[in-house]
């Protein structure tokens, strides 16, 4: 009987942005950066044991040439993972997404999160969390062991609210029970960035404002943890569209130059900001490095703010979302 390690890792959307990086082969962070977990945008893998001398990856049901540019990332992180744990047998891989990836939605933490958790269960044979514990590995281990693949990855591994420290640690900050906000994703473009971001994280540091970014970043999450602690939307939603705008004036500033907002982009961030001030809307935007917009609102309010999007947005496809518990993992036994 062939046992399946079957993981499920939740993207996230960060309030206080991870960019630039301090320490790009350990994945370290220029600054520290905080996030919501999300619960609807997952990605789903199934690993188990193979014979043979190379990984077998599966993407959306369909097998991946080994050159390809996911599927090198993936077995690089794999060989990553097996020299950690002195193990060299190779994986089946079958990994879905819930939400489109590559487009600045945080698949790559979704992704290479559950890939994280299931290969570490396929090779040491644990069926749940609390087994990988018993092994020596807590959930802060195998966060900081996913964040090798994906930097943001170690912040979706978490329930509600965390924060990702410079210096590498992860840390729960509250829970998902402490306030269950609703982000609602504006699907701008699904298509693949042609710049990926871990190509512009390399560049933020030949902005001219980066540095001011730096200088400040301190105070502004000081700010965002007390909106959170307080559950006050009115104080975190001017902080979120700041940091959001300020990444993208950095990436943008770069040299040479990322754009990742598109006409489309700003046009939907015009009306919406129009939109929110003569109505007084209780929702505020935010933007990971992609040109999809995330809208957070308290979650009572999210069906009427979709009503309102689905009016000016009938081209776009919308995702609800909310606040999330973090990372699952099961074992299914199968006769194939």
């Amino acid at each position: 009987m062939k046992k399946l390690y079957c993981a499920r890792v939740p993207s996230n959307i960060a309030f206080l942005k991870y960019w630039g990086k301090k320490n790009s082969q350990l994945q370290i962070p220029a600054n520290n950066s905080l996030s919501m977990t999300l619960s609807n945008s997952y990605t789903e893998t199934e690993a188990s044991t193979i014979d043979g001398n190379q990984h077998e990856l599966f993407y959306n049901k369909e097998r991946l040439e080994v050159n390809a540019p996911f599927a090198q990332k993936v077995s690089t992180h794999l060989n990553t993972l097996s020299q950690h744990l002195k193990i060299n047998s190779k994986l089946r891989i079958v990994t879905q997404n819930s939400f489109p990836s590559g487009c600045g939605i945080a698949s790559s933490a979704s992704g290479l999160g559950a890939l994280t958790l299931s290969a570490l269960s396929a090779w040491l044979d644990c069926r749940s969390i609390e087994d990988l514990e018993k092994k020596g590995f807590c959930l802060e281990k195998i966060a900081s062991l996913a964040r090798l693949g994906s930097g943001s990855a170690c912040r979706s591994f978490f329930s509600g609210f965390t924060l990702w420290e410079k210096e590498g640690k992860v840390t729960e900050l509250f829970n998902s029970k402490h306030w269950q906000l609703a982000d609602t994703i504006v699907l701008i473009s699904p298509e693949t960035k042609l710049i990926s971001s871990t190509e512009a994280h390399k560049l933020a540091w030949t902005s001219p404002l980066y540095s001011i970014r730096l200088a400040q970043i301190e105070e502004r999450e000081k700010k965002i943890k007390t909106a959170i602690s307080k559950k006050d939307l009115n104080q975190l939603g001017p902080l979120l569209e700041q940091e959001a705008l300020e990444m993208h004036s950095i990436i943008m500033t770069s040299c040479p130059s990322v754009q990742y907002l598109n006409q489309a982009s700003l046009d939907f961030l015009s009306w919406f900001i129009k939109e929110r001030n003569s109505r007084s809307l209780p929702a505020y935007f935010t933007i990971d490095a992609g040109p999809n917009i995330h809208i957070i609102s308290e979650k009572f309010f999210q069906k009427t703010l979709i009503a309102s999007l689905k009016k000016k947005c009938s081209n776009y496809a919308i995702i609800p979302d909310h606040t999330g518990e973090g990372v699952k993992l099961w074992q299914k036994d199968t006769t194939n």
